[in-house]
């Protein structure tokens, strides 16, 4: 809903922008569209966590295993996908496929830290579990048992609720801003002062 919002308001932002931009000089344009999209660029941000783990226990695995989630296992040498995932005595079960463009955006995040993400991608990413081994993939295998002790680390991305809602306040703040100082341009720019 609030995302629908935000939309609205962008498009609402660019019509009116547009509409004003239209009746300037072209060298004018240009440089009011280029004042509107700097300050509209870092507007309305996404951002998820990672939850890092160096701790893999039979419980969480088997808690992510019995929910809808997207697990993709980082090799020293490549990122795969996993398929038809099960846990059997502390092992990981899976066919290895090739990573999915849709659940290649985000494989390497800051950890700790409030990471970036389209809203686009979002339902996407916030399924995703990543694996990371120290050993390298063999290519003649395309399924796989791994042990929950080879498990480095464990990465299971959610929403970073307080970093998106932190940049929603900022961007309604920056675009209301915003479209003061490009109203405000555009004005000077049609009744130019006059001093004497």
């Amino acid at each position: 809903m609030k995302h629908a919002a935000t939309s609205t308001i962008n498009k609402i932002t660019a019509k009116a922008i547009h509409s004003f931009v239209q009746h300037l000089p072209a060298g004018k344009s240009v440089l009011l569209l280029l004042l509107a999209s700097a300050l509209l660029s870092g507007c309305f941000l996404h951002y998820y966590k990672t939850n890092t783990t160096e701790q893999v226990s039979t419980t969480v695995m088997e808690k992510l295993v019995n929910t809808d989630k997207y697990f993709i296992v980082h090799f020293p040498d490549k990122i795969m996908g996993l398929q038809n995932v099960k846990l059997a005595n502390d092992r990981l079960q899976a066919e290895l496929v090739a990573l999915p463009k849709e659940h290649s955006y985000y494989t390497a995040p800051v950890v700790n830290e409030a990471n970036k993400m389209k809203a686009k991608y979002q339902q996407q990413t916030l399924v995703e579990v990543h694996l990371y081994l120290s050993a390298p993939a063999d290519a003649s295998h395309t399924f796989v048992t791994l042990p929950l002790s080879n498990i480095k680390r464990l990465d299971v991305y959610e929403l970073d609720a307080k970093a998106t809602k932190s940049n929603r306040i900022l961007s309604i703040a920056g675009v209301t801003i915003g479209a003061w100082v490009v109203f405000t341009v555009i004005l000077l720019i049609v009744n130019p002062p006059v001093f004497f």
